[in-house]
């Protein structure tokens, strides 16, 4: 790997601190090891770096985001979508293997609700994409790629498709798995803030569970 990317986490070892490792290692159950440095201090550290030696460039976006992959630390991949997100507007189309990369690997729901605003960004430049990719993630044994298909659209307001939404969440309403309800809601309950009479109309006339429909109508039952 490059200079540019070898300095960058250089610093951020030397800023670990063994005391808040332990801490967000116990929030995330033990399943990834941390540097501990919190978020603050992490986005001082990337503010500077860029500062001082100019942002990464995008035809190294690939390399570096699998590279900061294999590291153990969780922070590092949390720098890899940082990475990812500042050339969100030079995402090319081949680029949803990359996307598909980050969902499937070391998954827990810090870093795939990270890759929402870069797939979102995806699907609007490539909407012919969408019938491909998002069939495919909905239909996936990988409960992730389903979370992510239901919440893509999560930042369009105005400009959701309702009728796949919709669709997205009646394929996956009748699951128990956590991560998915907890998706139904989140997602009903961002577009009810731009059409709360067709969540109302929704959430009332489907079979939701009782966790997806409280987070879809919390917004509305204030």
């Amino acid at each position: 790997m490059d200079n540019y990317l070898k300095s960058l986490v250089e610093i951020f070892r030397e800023n670990s601190n063994e005391k808040d490792s332990i801490s967000f290692e116990k929030y995330m159950r033990n399943k990834f090891k941390f540097l501990g440095i919190k978020s603050p201090r992490r986005n001082e550290i990337i503010k500077e770096y860029f500062k001082n030696y100019g942002k990464p460039v995008s035809n190294k976006t690939n390399a570096y985001i699998k590279y900061l992959w294999n590291l153990e630390e969780r922070e590092f991949q949390h720098l890899a979508l940082l990475i990812f997100e500042k050339n969100i507007k030079n995402l090319q189309s081949e680029d949803i293997d990359l996307i598909e990369f980050v969902i499937s690997n070391k998954s827990w729901w810090d870093t795939v609700d990270g890759t929402i605003k870069i797939s979102g960004a995806y699907f609007k430049k490539y909407p012919e994409q969408i019938d491909i990719f998002i069939t495919k993630w909905i239909n996936s044994d990988d409960f992730w790629f389903r979370r992510s298909a239901i919440l893509f659209q999560l930042k369009y307001k105005m400009e959701t498709d309702k009728e796949l939404l919709f669709n997205l969440i009646k394929k996956t309403s009748s699951e128990k798995e956590f991560f998915i309800r907890k998706a139904i809601g989140w997602a009903l309950r961002e577009y009810s803030k731009y059409n709360p009479g067709d969540v109302i109309e929704f959430a009332e006339n489907n079979q939701l569970s009782n966790l997806s429909k409280k987070e879809a109508l919390r917004l509305l039952n204030k």
